[in-house]
């Protein structure tokens, strides 16, 4: 240590010695922190009589066996377990940087006694004192001071000792006034804070069994939404092309070309809902194709064939011809038309069909060629009564019965080329003859037919 020089006073034989004495003193202060920071304290020094600069050395021992340096420093004193534990003997050592040579100086230890904040129970909540059920919360402990937690009151009919943290989960929706109860010697407080458990918005989910094709495409909707409370009480769909349903898990059929946005919309008992859209969901393509079959293709005159279309598309119209070279042709505007064959002939079958896709109108047709063959009817020829017999029979019984069949098998035999017993288109060079009579006999009854069809007559 530094001492100052010796002052002799000699004065009327008297010896004045003045002892060497410091001229450095050091000094510190504290501050104490509040609520959650009342266990740090911060150490401020001081030093008088001597230089003090950045070469200066301090020395801190705070008393709970831990050092620190520096003119300022913080220390954080561990949680107290009883009243001893707020009480600590601190001292400070400085070491200038005298000119004439460093000086230690060691401040008397001194004791700081802490304050702790008076005792109010507290806590704090994550992820959040709010969501749907079921709700799981973490609950930590946030009273400053010393303290014992007595209990956590969940107000759901579940209560515990645990200390610190603790988590519990709310099952069911409601509001949660969650109690916590501390003690300190003889001193008691609790607090409680809202717990807000809300019922839950279900999630719409769904899939499809297919996702693309050719229209007319059904498609098997299945829901697959899910609630973590309560039930999905509603389902409304909408299909994207102006269909909806109400159902569950519905089966649609889409009817033409395009891609379709689906949105499906779940509500759950407690009235809440979301809805997921799902773009180009479906995606169908042309399924318009022409096609048909016959009942029947091979017959006598007259043949009835029943015609049936298996054409696929947003068919506007039908339109069927039958054509033969030899005879004669007809048509047909039903979708699935009957149709009598009244003339031998083979016979040529057309199907054109009109269909409408995304507002825009198109055709198409097959044909099959001789698809129908058509044979003349099995014909009777009549037998020239003799003289004799007219003579013998000059009164007939039975004559306009025999009449009209003799009349009925003569139509038919003059039709098909016979005339009685001459047979005049039978002679070599009349089949020319032949073939013409029969085509316009032919016409002439179709003719007489379609008359007498209009006219109600029979």
């Amino acid at each position: 240590m530094k001492m100052n020089a010796v002052i002799l006073i000699i004065s009327a034989g008297l010896l004045l010695i003045v002892c060497p004495v410091s001229a450095a003193t050091a000094d510190w202060t504290s501050s104490q922190g509040e609520n959650s920071e009342y266990l740090t304290v911060s150490f401020t020094g001081s030093i008088s009589g001597a230089n003090a600069s950045t070469a200066s050395q301090w020395v801190w021992n705070f008393g709970d066996g831990t050092t620190g340096t520096g003119q300022t420093t913080t220390h954080t004193y561990g949680t107290p377990a009883s009243d001893d534990d707020l009480i600590w003997t601190v001292n400070l050592t400085v070491t200038t940087d005298a000119i004439d040579g460093s000086e230690v100086i060691r401040v008397a230890d001194r004791d700081i006694t802490l304050t702790e904040p008076s005792l109010h129970a507290s806590y704090t909540v994550s992820p959040s004192s709010s969501g749907d059920a079921p709700l799981t919360a973490t609950f930590t402990d946030a009273t400053f001071g010393r303290h014992r937690i007595i209990s956590w009151d969940f107000r759901d009919g579940s209560l515990t000792t645990t200390q610190n943290p603790v988590t519990h989960t709310f099952e069911t929706p409601g509001q949660y006034y969650v109690k916590l109860t501390v003690n300190r010697d003889s001193s008691q407080d609790s607090w409680e804070k809202k717990i807000e458990v809300l019922n839950p918005t279900p999630v719409p989910l769904f899939h499809t069994n297919v996702s693309s094709g050719k229209y007319p495409l059904t498609v098997q909707f299945t829901d697959d939404s899910g609630i973590s409370y309560g039930n999905i009480t509603g389902w409304s769909w909408d299909f994207g092309d102006g269909c909806t349903s109400s159902e569950q898990n519905p089966v649609h059929t889409y009817n033409d070309v395009g891609n379709y946005d689906v949105k499906l919309t779940v509500t759950s008992n407690a009235g809440k809902y979301d809805t997921l859209t799902r773009t180009d969901c479906i995606n169908t393509e042309s399924g318009f194709s022409v096609s048909f079959y016959a009942d029947n293709t091979t017959g006598r005159a007259p043949f009835t064939v029943k015609f049936t279309s298996t054409s696929t598309g947003n068919i506007d119209s039908y339109f069927w011809k039958f054509e033969c070279e030899d005879v004669h042709s007809d048509f047909s505007t039903k979708a699935n038309p009957e149709y009598t064959f009244r003339h031998a002939g083979e016979y040529t079958v057309t199907l054109k069909v009109t269909v409408s896709e995304n507002g825009t109108t198109f055709s198409d047709n097959a044909t099959k060629k001789d698809y129908i063959t058509v044979t003349e009817a099995p014909v009777t020829a009549t037998a020239t009564p003799t003289a004799a017999q007219t003579t013998a029979t000059p009164t007939p019984t039975a004559a306009p019965a025999e009449a009209k069949s003799a009349l009925n098998e003569s139509d038919m035999a003059f039709a098909a080329g016979n005339s009685g017993g001459t047979k005049i288109f039978g002679l070599p060079g009349t089949e020319f003859f032949r073939g013409k009579f029969v085509r316009y006999h032919g016409f002439y009854q179709d003719y007489l037919h379609f008359i007498t069809s209009i006219l109600g007559m029979r």
